[in-house]
């Protein structure tokens, strides 16, 4: 029986990382520049989903392959396509979950900014598909407010109050960004304040970027809550990595 030479093995294992890497620079694409633009992906976390992503298919799945790679080609076919099969499942599982906690949304509500996820949502608003957002679209801004039926509003305020369900959570209760921009304005905080919060330095690095910003809002997220900064017109400019708080 012919042996397999350690060459031969990498260069059949190097073919499979190739391949592996051009998925998973779709995949890259897709997670950091359009569902988690920069600083998103810090305020949910979602850089250790990744790295689990990232491991599964592009070391795991080319060492097998590297392992079980033999001359007969009847069970190497066998053992590749288990392999392949078991990749491509957790590649998928964990694009699903990055899919599903993506910010889709950055919504106003009362005082602040939230960021939803689809996997937040409040399931009563399953139906409302207008609201929901491409898989190839980033995050929209909205804002919720409580309705003007009085009965349909006090049952979302004592299921906020009761339940924990955000309005922010609820689809049916969005409405265009520019219908809040008079509520932002009256709710906004001055820039200076950041700075009892932040470092001068790197409050004024943000503001240089964006030197349209007059005032801010704090920004609710899964994992580091951050600022939304506001131009003198009330409409959200960027969610930036600024604490809005101690």
């Amino acid at each position: 029986m012919q042996t397999i030479t350690f060459h031969q093995r990498l260069r059949a294992a190097s073919l499979h990382l190739l391949l592996s890497a051009c998925v998973l620079s779709t995949a890259i694409y897709l997670i950091f520049w359009i569902w988690y633009p920069a600083p998103l992906h810090i305020a949910v976390g979602v850089t250790q989903i990744y790295i689990v992503i990232l491991i599964a298919d592009l070391i795991i799945g080319p060492l097998l392959t590297f392992i079980v790679y033999k001359h007969d080609i009847k069970k190497m076919r066998f053992d590749l396509a288990i392999i392949v099969f078991v990749q491509i499942s957790a590649f998928l599982f964990g694009m699903f979950a990055v899919a599903q906690g993506r910010p889709a949304w950055l919504v106003f509500v009362v005082d602040d900014f939230e960021l939803v996820s689809p996997a937040a949502l409040d399931p009563r608003s399953a139906t409302q598909t207008n609201q929901h957002t491409s898989l190839w679209s980033g995050p929209r801004w909205k804002f919720a407010q409580y309705s003007t039926d009085l009965e349909i509003q006090q049952q979302q305020k004592e299921d906020e109050m009761f339940l924990g369900i955000s309005l922010a959570t609820r689809l049916e209760t969005y409405t265009p960004i520019e219908q809040a921009a008079q509520s932002i304005l009256q709710r906004s905080k001055p820039l200076q304040k950041l700075k009892a919060f932040n470092s001068v330095e790197h409050v004024e690095a943000v503001l240089d970027i964006w030197p349209q910003a007059t005032a801010w809002l704090p920004l609710k997220a899964p994992e580091q809550d951050m600022v939304v900064l506001i131009n003198a017109q009330g409409q959200p400019l960027a969610a930036v990595n600024l604490q809005p708080w101690n």
